[in-house]
């Protein structure tokens, strides 16, 4: 016969160990929702502001012009890189001189509307004999003479790839930067110039790294 003592034993573990089991349920506990949290990639916009018109420009003669380019305060990044690059086409006009007309007239040019008209090569003429940024780093060197007539124009310019004109200076959030160059038609620009156009496009790139 089993031992009552024994069976009472059993059942009073088996009941401490139940009570033991729902104990583990009973601790308090509360929760609590962090709500509107945002993860907002900042913004960088560079805008350009001023451009150039140098009309009438006689052989010998120099223009000193800048470029804005602006973080605007807009933006919310600080720029380590600054590029700039150039996209330059030659125009020849109607405003020819006899010499080229009559030259061009013997080759089928006529510069009739509508017709052919010649080509020009005033880029090749136009020396840029200074560029800089923020007036204290010469960007100038950055480029080659590709063209190999013996200095930098803005044929050279608009055959180089963007180059990185900024040297060490960051462009922090709203500042304005100034790229200031210096274009020189030279004095052997030929008679056949007269009234052509270089059209220059710049294009400023500007890039965060850190």
């Amino acid at each position: 016969m089993v031992n009552k003592s024994i069976i009472l034993s059993v059942l009073v573990i088996g009941v401490a160990v139940l009570l033991a089991g729902a104990g583990t349920w009973a601790y308090f506990t509360d929760t609590e929702k962090s709500v509107g949290n945002t993860f907002t990639a900042g913004v960088l916009d560079v805008e350009i502001s001023q451009s150039f018109h140098f009309e009438g420009v006689a052989p010998g003669s120099s223009k000193t012009e800048s470029i804005e380019v602006n973080n605007s305060r807009a933006a919310s990044i600080e720029a380590d890189e600054v590029y700039l690059e150039f996209d330059v086409t030659d125009q020849e006009t109607n405003d020819d001189t006899d010499s080229e007309r009559t030259a061009e007239n013997i080759s089928g040019i006529t510069n009739v509307a509508g017709t052919n008209r010649g080509s020009t090569d005033i880029s090749k003429l136009i020396e840029i004999t200074s560029m800089e940024y923020n007036n204290n780093v010469n960007t100038i060197y950055i480029y080659s003479d590709s063209n190999n007539n013996g200095y930098i124009d803005l044929d050279d310019l608009n055959k180089a790839e963007k180059k990185r004109v900024n040297g060490d200076d960051k462009l922090s959030r709203g500042e304005i930067a100034h790229i200031n160059f210096t274009m020189l038609l030279r004095p052997n620009a030929p008679d056949t110039l007269q009234g052509d156009t270089s059209i220059v496009d710049e294009i400023v790139t500007v890039v965060q790294t850190d």
